[in-house]
């Protein structure tokens, strides 16, 4: 199991709008947060679940399109 988190504070972005003006946009303080829980079944089977965003469904870490949150399920076999 691990647990990450990343904290970043307020700053401003820039985009540009349909014409090409450059615009800002400010990017409010966030924090994101992302876990992964895995189980070793033996030495060639692996099951994991992992997330992403976890504390929002979306988010703007920068101008443009947000971030939304994921979810991953992953089954790994090896030989």
């Amino acid at each position: 199991m691990d647990v990450e988190g990343r904290w970043q504070s307020r700053f401003t972005d820039y985009v540009t709008d349909n014409m090409n003006i450059v615009m800002p946009f400010p990017v409010d303080a966030y924090l994101t947060l992302s876990a992964r829980l895995a189980y070793h079944f033996n030495d060639h089977l692996t099951a994991s679940v992992a997330g992403e965003e976890l504390g929002h469904a979306r988010l703007y870490v920068a101008g443009g399109t947000p971030v939304e949150r994921r979810v991953y399920a992953t089954v790994r076999s090896t030989f």
